[in-house]
């Protein structure tokens, strides 16, 4: 069995985060591409439209506005992004420090329990379909359990048994498609 004990907390939540954002790198790339594409025929439209003597001002604003969408768009995601997960952490009460998950993983089936103290328990006893994709990079396990919930493991919370034996497990009872190692997570 291998188990791993730690906290459903904001920095927990806000590294998730973190890696969330430079996944959607790749999407970035492609709508700051677009916005580029957009800008560069607008030049063109006013370029042609200045040649011809016609107004040519709406087309150049457009332009301009357009590459400049492009280049701010990542940062603006980014920051909408973070504040959103701000606002998830402060009005969770079941995130913070005092918040405890213990993942328990044997031959054939997963254990998730969180608590916090005496108000709140929570316990899942599943099988291996419960998850739906695993990544792994230098320092975590990020279990998801459909497009958007995951559960983010710590490499540093391992308390029970190694890493040989969990990726081992996983293996065995997950599909390969389902299972990336480093190269899903780019830092």
């Amino acid at each position: 069995m291998v188990e791993f004990k730690t906290r459903f907390d904001s920095e927990t939540l806000n590294k998730l985060n973190d890696i969330q954002i430079n996944k959607s790198k790749k999407m970035m790339r492609g709508f700051m591409l677009f916005f580029f594409i957009m800008g560069a025929l607008l030049l063109i439209f006013a370029v042609d439209e200045y040649k011809s003597g016609e107004s040519y001002y709406f087309s150049l604003y457009m332009a301009i506005f357009s590459i400049a969408f492009g280049i701010l768009f990542p940062f603006m995601l980014k920051g909408a992004m973070k504040r959103n997960q701000a606002k998830q952490n402060q009005s969770s009460s079941t995130i913070s420090d005092e918040t405890e998950m213990l993942f328990k993983f044997d031959e054939k089936r997963l254990f998730i329990s969180t608590t916090k103290g005496e108000k709140f328990r929570s316990a899942i006893d599943a099988d291996y379909d419960y998850i739906y994709r695993v990544y792994e990079d230098d320092d975590t396990y990020i279990l998801y359990i459909s497009k958007i919930e995951c559960y983010i493991l710590n490499k540093s919370d391992l308390i029970s048994g190694t890493h040989e034996e969990f990726v081992k497990i996983l293996r065995d009872n997950i599909s390969s498609e389902k299972f990336e190692v480093k190269t899903s997570i780019q830092k």
